[in-house]
């Protein structure tokens, strides 16, 4: 990941989670197998410390992964009276977590997370807040491509072969310094 994109997660964590008065948002991005996801930012309320801080791998909970792939939002109003496994039961008591609000996040490649906020007390999630977080995940989404994007380009310049496109009228569109 780029500065860039780490400094936009941020904001998006903190502008996010202050829009839905919760007291932590994180965004992570599954493994490939799916097995684990990997926290890439987080912000918890001040002055409570930060738990989940960039990085942290955690066991997926497949129950709730299946349900956030079936609806893209998952509003959980109660962990406690949610059907999630002992793991993710015991990391939510731990943050503190009663209610949580998760959009998934397809960044158009194999791998895709989510974003998560939170709240202290169990909280009924509306609509407006559930387009809210779906809407940030998507921009989510758009900063990991355009990051996707940079990353390759930078690599197509390290290169020593030539390399170019032209569009359908024979116009270079793009040459690396090789070329």
């Amino acid at each position: 990941r780029g500065a860039g994109f780490a400094r936009s997660d941020d904001v998006i964590c903190r502008t996010g989670a202050g829009a839905l008065q919760a007291s932590f948002a994180f965004i992570s991005l599954r493994d490939d197998d799916e097995q684990f996801s990997t926290v890439l930012q987080s912000w918890s309320l001040p002055p409570r410390a930060n738990l989940l801080p960039p990085g942290t791998r955690m066991a997926t909970d497949p129950g709730h992964r299946d349900r956030l792939h079936a609806d893209l939002v998952l509003a959980v109003e109660d962990v406690e009276m949610d059907d999630a496994t002992a793991d993710r039961r015991r990391v939510a008591r731990k943050l503190g977590v009663r209610a949580s609000l998760a959009a998934a996040i397809y960044s158009g490649g194999p791998r895709n997370g989510m974003i998560l906020f939170a709240k202290d007390e169990p909280h009924a999630w509306n609509q407006e807040e559930s387009a809210f977080a779906r809407a940030t995940a998507s921009l989510v989404a758009l900063l990991l491509s355009a990051q996707a994007n940079t990353d390759t380009l930078a690599a197509l310049e390290t290169t020593d072969d030539a390399i170019f496109t032209e569009d359908a009228d024979g116009n270079v569109q793009y040459a690396n310094r090789a070329a």
